[in-house]
């Protein structure tokens, strides 16, 4: 664990830069949610172009998670470059900043981003927290189905996995794989026991996976219709 080395005065948001210009929001989401729950993620892009500039801002719930990604992941390799992770301004001077930039552009807002730091519209709550839905569940489900080969009816055990998965949120789904995947590579023993001693906790895994884009069904596998 290296020393956490920063002139800036530490926030919950940390700053991402030096950062190869075909990384994906999504891929910046799957390796900072490692550190802890994300409440919002930006990679900044060309108002124009529309491609990536090379940096973006990571939002955590508390100021801790982001200590903990500034010491874990500055230096990081990724497509061979090191990027720089260091302590951001507060999230509320990140939207003033947002809001100025709307304004020079002349109030246009274009679509919303996913991930964007803008605030949400009201009742509709941050990024990532409104529940994912059985809806969902049930067709990640299938398509688990499909892949693996198994019947695609549903079942009691199925039925309750879609309750619970439904029920949770983006964020909480990438934050049970983060502390699984820091479980793997920690006692990696014990975390093949874990799966293997209980095979409904591997599937509703993959089917998480699913959920959230992580594993995508081969051409011509799928939900079916």
């Amino acid at each position: 664990m290296q020393p956490l080395l920063s002139s800036r005065r530490p926030s919950n948001a940390v700053f991402i830069g030096n950062l190869p210009f075909d990384v994906s929001e999504q891929m910046l989401h799957d390796i900072f949610a490692e550190i802890g729950p994300i409440k919002n993620m930006r990679l900044v892009t060309d108002k124009d172009t529309g491609k990536p500039k090379g940096y973006a801002f990571c939002e955590y719930h508390d100021q801790f998670a982001a200590e903990s990604a500034v010491r874990n992941l500055n230096a990081h390799d990724m497509s061979g470059r090191q990027i720089r992770v260091d302590f951001a301004e507060d999230a509320a001077s990140m939207r003033e900043n947002k809001e100025r930039e709307r304004e020079r552009d002349g109030g246009r807002r274009g679509p919303p981003v996913a991930g964007d730091l803008r605030q949400a519209p009201p009742l509709a709550g941050p990024p990532g927290t409104k529940p994912v839905g059985a809806a969902a569940a049930a067709t990640a489900a299938a398509s688990m189905a499909n892949m693996l080969g198994g019947p695609p009816g549903p079942g009691p055990i199925q039925d309750a996995t879609n309750s619970v998965l439904g029920g949770l949120s983006p964020m909480q789904l990438y934050s049970i794989m983060g502390q699984m995947r820091a479980l793997i590579q920690q006692n990696p023993g014990q975390a093949r026991h874990t799966l293997i001693s209980n095979p409904q906790l591997t599937k509703a895994l993959f089917q998480a996976q699913i959920l959230l884009g992580m594993v995508k069904p081969p051409p011509g596998v799928g939900a079916p219709p």
